[in-house]
């Protein structure tokens, strides 16, 4: 009996050991399904999260380029305008009918320019009645007017003016030009190609 009680213990450990082993295997196995099932909960959630920066900063930048692109509609090209006026203050000689010596704006296209009479011409008051002319004239320009006009000598004693002139720059102008030019590049024959 001892050789069966012996075997009788051995099969009882047996299976004592098998079913604990059994037990913990699906204890761990149930956890690993709740981490798991946690971490794809966790996945979907990064993932909404994902979504939601994504589309905050798709909205953000859209809001970014319309703002960008409303200043640049409603900003005047500084450096056009400014080729504007020497464009029109260019005489026929190609010499300046009088000196700008400073410029001011704002963005609504509001313009106060400095300007003094160049020293070598006979009378400066038909120069300043010309330049203000030329303003006048040009498409580019509109209410060009002037408060004051001053008097003095240069140092070589001839007789200059200086004066203050307020006009409007017109934007429409500005855009008509910049749409209607057409680049010019050499072309083999050294001619210009359009």
């Amino acid at each position: 009996m001892k050789g069966k009680s012996k075997l009788f213990y051995i099969g009882l450990l047996t299976v004592l050991i098998v079913g604990l082993m059994s037990t913990s295997a699906t204890i761990q196995r149930n956890r690993l399904s709740e981490d798991f099932a946690s971490l794809k909960s966790d996945e979907a959630r990064l993932q909404a999260e994902v979504l939601l920066y994504q589309e905050e900063a798709a909205g953000q930048a859209l809001t970014a380029k319309e703002a960008l692109d409303r200043m640049r509609s409603e900003s005047m090209l500084w450096s056009q305008v400014i080729r504007d006026i020497r464009e029109v203050v260019r005489g026929p000689s190609g010499e300046d009918v009088a000196q700008i010596l400073s410029y001011s704006g704002n963005d609504s296209g509001g313009l106060s320019l400095s300007v003094k009479t160049n020293p070598l011409t006979v009378d400066p008051y038909f120069d300043v009645a010309d330049f203000i002319e030329t303003f006048d004239d040009s498409p580019k320009f509109s209410d060009v007017f002037v408060p004051s006009i001053g008097k003095g000598l240069d140092q070589a004693g001839a007789e200059v003016l200086t004066f203050s002139m307020s006009l409007n720059y017109l934007k429409d102008a500005l855009e008509v030009k910049t749409t209607s030019d057409s680049i010019e590049s050499p072309s083999v024959d050294g001619g210009v190609a359009r």
